[in-house]
This record gives structure tokens, C-alpha cells and sequence, in this order.
């Protein structure tokens, strides 16, 4: 079942604040799940990802795709894998 536009939009917020509080976080889809949102898990994976589209969208965040084809979410304070800052 797809994610609601509003469960989307509580997910994207709830990001939003763990990237203010944490502006060098990074993390896969996975981490972010379970490690930055809380009660994500109902939520499901799906509309995590969609929360996060929506952010690279916007120009909030940044996908980096690395090797072995995992995505990377990470806020503009953040290093990118393999960079110095």
C-alpha cells in the first residue's frame, strides 16, 4: 500500500528536524528508518523513501549512489563518502 501524502509529509518534517539537530548526518534509506525517525517503522520503508525524494527534490538533501548501488541521504553540513571537508 502506497504511503499517504500525509504520512509523507510527517516523515519529511520529522527529517527536516533530525537534519537541523544533526546537519552532518548520513545514512541509508534503512538507517534513517530506524535510527532518525521515530515510529518509522509503522510507517514502513516505502513512504520513508518517498520522504526522502521528495527532500533530494527540494534540494534539502543530498542521494549519493555509491559502488555497490546503496543510496546515501545526506544533509547539505554532511561529508560525502570518500571527500575531505
Amino acid at each position: 500500500m502506497a504511503a499517504s501524502d500525509g504520512e509523507v509529509n510527517r516523515l519529511v518534517l520529522e527529517i527536516r528536524r533530525y537534519l537541523q539537530a544533526h546537519p552532518r548526518a548520513a545514512d541509508s534509506a534503512e538507517g534513517i528508518a530506524t535510527w532518525w525517525i521515530a515510529g518509522a517503522q509503522h510507517s514502513g520503508l516505502d513512504a520513508v523513501e518517498s520522504a526522502l525524494e521528495r527532500l533530494v527534490g527540494t534540494d534539502e538533501i543530498r542521494k549519493q549512489v555509491l559502488a555497490d548501488g546503496k543510496a546515501v541521504y545526506a544533509g547539505s553540513g554532511a561529508r560525502r563518502p570518500g571527500k575531505r571537508n
